[in-house]
C-alpha cells in the first residue's frame, strides 16, 4: 500500500510541471531624435519599437502636444515596428511633445524634442504659417519674388502657376494644322496650344500642303516649299530656265548658266551662250589686229582676231592699257573671226568695258600669260586714226610696227574694224 502511493504522487508531481509564462517586453529608444518641424506643418517623426519579449501585444498609443500618432499597433515577439507619426507645431513656442506605450504589462514614456522653424529651406524667406511669403518653405527655389518657370510651380507665390515665366516659349499660329505656322501671329506659353506649332514659315496658312517641309514642285507658279525662291530655277543656280523667260540653258544642272566656266570636250553649253565646248585660246590663236585710241565720234577700241577652227572664250582675259581690265562675260570668238572690245556701246562692237583706254600708253597687252602685245607709242596716232593689220596675223608679226597700217586723219570715221585699208605698207 505505502509502495502504491508513494508512486502515484512521483508520477504526478511529473505531470502537472508548470511552464514559463509568455509575456512581451518592449524595447523603445531612451532618447528620440530632436524635430525640425516647420511651424503649422506636419513633419514626420518615426520611432522604432521592438517586442524582445515571447509573446505578441497591442501597444496603446497616447499623444501629447501637437502630435499625431496611431492608437495602438500589434507587435508580434521578436519583431520591430516602426511608429510613423507626425509633429504640426502650432506655436514658435512650443519645445516638446511626448507619447506614452502602454501594454497589458509595462507603460513607457518617450519625449519629442521639437524646434520651430520658420525657414525650412533656408531661403531666406519665412513661411506663410509663420506669417510669411514662402509658400513653400520645404523649396529654397519658391519664395516670394523668386524667378517663375515653366515647372508646374508656383516659384514666386503669388497665387499663379507658370504666369510670366521666364522660358516660356513663342509659338505659331497654325490654322491648317499642317505643323508650320505664321510668323505675324504668335503666343508664349509654358506648354503648346491648340492652334498653334512650334516652328514657323507657312507662307499660306490656309493650305496644308504648302509650308517649308513640303517638297517643291517646280515650274506652276507655286512656293510649295515657302523658300521664297523662284519657282523657276530646280537648280538653285539663280537663274530661271529659257523655257520660262529665263536664261538657264541647263536648269537641271546648277554648273549651267550664263557665266559659268565652260567645260571643253564634254559636249554641254555650260555658260548658255549658244555654243559648245569653247575654251580659252593659247599663245598663237589670237592677235591683235586693230587699234583705235583717239576717236573722234565712235568709241575706242581694240579689234582681236582667231587664226583657229575652234571656238574660244575670252572670259575674263585680261587687257593691259591705261587700266587693267577683263574682257566681259560671255565673250566668244568664233573660228578664224574677229572680235571688237569697246568702251562705249556702237553696231559693231562684240562688248563693252567702260575702263578701255589709251592715255600714257606705249604697249598694249592681251592676256595673261601674254597673247598678243602692240608697241602703239610708235604709231602716228591723229585725232580719229585707227591702224589695223590686212593679212593673217600672228604673235611674231604684230610685234613689228611697220608691218601695221599707218594711222591717218579722219573727221569723219571713214574706218571701221575689219577694213583693209590702201595706205597698209608692207
Amino acid at each position: 500500500m505505502t509502495r502504491l502511493t508513494i508512486a502515484a504522487m512521483f508520477l504526478s508531481a511529473c505531470a502537472v510541471r508548470p511552464s514559463p509564462v509568455e509575456v512581451p517586453n518592449l524595447d523603445i529608444p531612451q532618447a528620440l531624435d530632436a524635430v525640425l518641424a516647420p511651424l503649422g506643418e506636419l513633419t514626420p517623426v518615426t520611432v522604432p519599437i521592438a517586442n524582445r519579449g515571447t509573446a505578441p501585444t497591442t501597444v496603446r498609443i497616447v499623444a501629447t502636444g501637437d502630435i499625431t500618432a496611431p492608437s495602438a499597433v500589434v507587435i508580434e515577439p521578436g519583431q520591430t515596428r516602426t511608429l510613423r507619426v507626425s509633429v504640426r507645431p502650432t506655436s514658435l513656442d512650443q519645445t516638446s511633445a511626448s507619447l506614452q506605450f502602454t501594454t497589458d504589462y509595462q507603460t513607457t514614456s518617450r519625449d519629442l524634442v521639437i524646434t520651430v522653424v520658420v525657414d525650412v529651406d533656408a531661403d531666406g524667406a519665412t513661411s506663410v504659417a509663420a506669417g510669411g511669403t514662402d509658400c513653400d518653405d520645404r523649396n529654397p527655389d519658391v519664395y516670394s519674388g523668386a524667378v517663375e518657370r515653366c515647372n508646374g510651380v508656383d516659384d514666386d507665390c503669388d497665387g499663379r502657376i507658370d504666369v510670366n515665366a521666364v522660358d516660356v516659349r513663342t509659338f505659331f499660329e497654325d490654322l491648317d494644322a499642317d505643323g508650320w505656322g505664321v510668323v505675324d501671329v504668335t503666343t508664349e506659353r509654358c506648354s503648346l496650344p491648340a492652334g498653334f506649332s512650334v516652328q514657323s514659315g507657312d507662307c499660306d496658312d490656309d493650305n496644308a500642303t504648302i509650308n517649308p517641309g513640303v517638297a517643291e514642285q517646280y515650274y506652276d507658279g507655286i512656293d510649295q516649299n515657302c523658300d521664297g525662291e523662284s519657282d523657276f530655277d530646280a537648280d538653285a543656280d539663280g537663274f530661271d530656265a529659257a523655257a520660262f523667260d529665263g536664261l538657264d540653258c541647263r536648269d537641271t544642272d546648277n554648273s549651267s548658266f550664263p557665266g559659268a566656266a565652260e567645260r571643253p570636250g564634254d559636249g554641254l553649253d555650260q555658260d548658255c551662250d549658244g555654243v559648245v565646248d569653247e575654251r580659252p585660246p593659247t599663245l598663237g590663236e589670237v592677235a591683235i589686229t586693230e587699234v583705235h585710241p583717239t576717236p573722234i565720234n565712235g568709241p575706242v577700241f581694240i579689234e582681236l582676231a582667231s587664226r583657229t577652227a575652234a571656238v574660244l572664250s575670252l572670259d575674263g582675259i585680261g587687257v593691259v592699257a591705261t587700266h587693267s581690265i577683263v574682257v566681259p562675260t560671255g565673250s566668244n570668238i568664233r573660228p578664224f573671226s574677229t572680235f571688237v572690245l569697246c568702251d562705249t556701246p556702237a553696231d559693231f562692237c562684240d562688248a563693252v568695258s567702260p575702263l578701255l583706254s589709251f592715255d600714257g600708253v606705249t604697249e598694249l597687252r592681251f592676256g595673261v600669260p601674254l597673247l598678243d602685245a602692240v608697241a602703239v607709242d610708235m604709231l602716228p596716232w591723229v585725232p580719229g586714226a585707227s591702224a589695223q593689220w590686212p593679212d593673217a596675223p600672228d604673235n611674231d608679226a604684230n610685234d613689228e610696227v611697220g608691218r601695221w597700217c599707218a594711222a591717218s586723219p579722219s573727221s569723219d570715221y571713214p574706218t571701221t574694224p575689219n577694213d583693209v585699208r590702201a595706205s597698209c605698207v608692207e
